[in-house]
């Protein structure tokens, strides 16, 4: 007899001691797809992880889409750090894509922000075999990928900061966690690092010792304006950060207010840089209420 997906038998075989457990065939499973090539440049390969809410095989869903910048004070970031607090959000209903941009000892500033862009069009180009809704792009980043992610959307049509066959996109809203915002500033705080050297992480990314007038292009708050679009922000920063100040956020929701932008701000106590306290489940919570609040469509 030849079976199909219709007349395919169920098993009836029990022994003593089995138990049987009733499927949840509508939960959300996911799938992670690692090392996709989205970028080769100057003998550079960029790559992405992308986790996707698995379907059934004639299931056509497109899911809102974060693009996911990870932090590693702009070195060579460790692509996989947060795959699994990351998979968590995908069970939800996103798709997550990790970005690796170029490390500050191949490429200094402004590269790594061109990269995220064309990350961005990857995904957008192959939104079919990923399952991209176009239409719900989320940007989300940690430390050095905050200030990546914050600056892919707030440098939009900027010549400096774009490719000439790279497109840009709008993005329904951003996560920051713990970003950089003006690496200059970062000096005038409590610290257990050095912000203005030339081979710490900002004068490395900079190719110089870190002043005011060379940071400026750097400074995420210069490109907020009243009357430019600013997708909604949200900002979580531990109070203990000894990498990267609080102030850092502070100086971005000020900016952010002053425009009359959308932006929420959390002061996570006792949190430093990293770690599980930004990833629990109430943390989780706030961020999938605040992306869900601007999404154009119910997910699937």
């Amino acid at each position: 007899m030849k079976y199909t997906e219709d007349n395919f038998p169920r098993s009836t075989i029990q022994r003593n001691g089995m138990k049987t457990l009733q499927a949840h065939i509508d939960e959300t499973s996911c799938m992670t797809i690692c090392d996709v090539v989205y970028r080769e440049v100057e003998n550079y390969t960029l790559h992405l992880h992308i986790i996707l809410p698995t379907q059934d095989k004639d299931e056509t869903r497109k899911f809102p889409t974060i693009i996911f910048v990870q932090g590693s004070a702009w070195h060579k970031q460790t692509l996989g750090r947060e795959i699994v607090q990351l998979g968590r959000i995908a069970n939800l209903g996103y798709v997550v894509a990790i970005v690796e941009y170029r490390p500050s000892d191949v490429a200094l500033f402004p590269a790594q922000i061109i990269d995220a862009k064309c990350a961005v069009q990857y995904m957008v180009e192959h939104k079919d075999e990923y399952c991209v809704d176009i239409n719900n792009l989320i940007l989300w980043g940690t430390s050095s990928g905050a200030h990546t992610a914050l600056m892919t959307a707030f440098t939009k049509g900027l010549d400096q900061f774009k490719t000439q066959e790279l497109k840009e996109f709008e993005f329904k809203c951003i996560i920051d966690y713990f970003g950089p915002t003006d690496v200059y500033e970062m000096r005038f705080q409590p610290s257990l690092g050095e912000h203005y050297t030339k081979d710490c992480p900002e004068g490395l990314l900079l190719g110089q010792v870190v002043t005011r007038e060379n940071s400026l292009d750097t400074v995420v708050m210069k490109y907020v304006e009243k009357d430019k679009m600013i997708p909604p922000v949200l900002i979580l920063h531990g109070d203990m950060d000894k990498s990267v100040p609080f102030h850092q956020s502070v100086l971005l929701y000020d900016k952010l207010m002053e425009c009359k932008k959308d932006v929420q701000i959390y002061k996570i106590r006792d949190a430093g840089h990293s770690g599980a306290e930004f990833w629990n489940k109430e943390v989780l919570d706030i961020v999938n209420e605040f992306m869900s609040s601007y999404l154009l469509n119910e997910r699937a």
